[in-house]
């Protein structure tokens, strides 16, 4: 393996999607798949700016000064220029204190745009006769962001629902494939050898034991 002397972050709109590790001659080596890491959108915007708004009262930073930190401008522009069917509801798991504050701050930008918004916890949401996500009220739920793995949905008892539940999902179920480390081993079996990509193999035979030196 080539040795990593830099970390590039790219970002597709405004949510972190892979680091690459580059070598000395700027060519990515590697990419490591990271587009759920939504845990960390509100550090990335809030925090970067209160740090910002701090430096400039201390006069360490004059009182013009800026930062390329437009993170929650544009969230704020995503949700007021879609037609989301509202009210757009924001779930996370009921005893993560940590995505509860994630999708909180999201929730606060969405309402901030003009949205009707609800927070909800993910063991709430319910399935009515009819096939539709509803929250503890009986409301159907139009709209919702979930803080919550596509992978471990796909097996829960309302799993089969999603696709004809009528809920507009932000994010898309598609994301899955896009997190998921084994894409990486198929990339290396489709394009072996290209100077972009590192080895990388699914183990069909995960119980075995590792051979020496791992």
């Amino acid at each position: 393996m080539k040795r990593s002397t830099s970390i590039r972050l790219i970002a597709l709109g405004s949510l972190p999607l892979a680091l690459a590790a580059c070598d000395s001659d700027r060519s990515a080596t590697r990419v490591v798949s990271e587009v759920k890491r939504y845990q960390d959108v509100d550090s990335c915007a809030l925090a970067g700016y209160l740090w910002l708004e701090q430096q400039m009262q201390r006069g360490v930073l004059p009182a013009d000064a800026d930062q390329f930190n437009s993170l929650e401008e544009k969230l704020g522009q995503v949700f007021g220029a879609n037609t989301f069917a509202t009210p757009f509801y924001f779930a996370s798991v009921r005893d993560s204190l940590e995505d509860r504050g994630t999708v909180q701050y999201l929730c606060d930008i969405a309402t901030a745009a003009g949205l009707d918004t609800r927070l909800i916890d993910v063991e709430d949401i319910g399935l009515n006769p009819a096939g539709r996500f509803i929250d503890r009220s009986g409301a159907p739920i139009p709209s919702l962001f979930k803080l919550y793995p596509w992978e471990d949905m796909f097996h829960d008892r309302y799993g089969p629902a999603i696709a004809g539940s009528g809920t507009l999902f932000v994010e898309p179920p598609w994301k899955a494939l896009l997190s998921n480390k084994g894409m990486l081993a198929l990339l290396w079996e489709q394009h072996e050898g290209h100077p972009n990509l590192l080895p990388a193999f699914i183990d069909a035979t995960p119980e075995r034991p590792l051979a020496p030196g791992w």
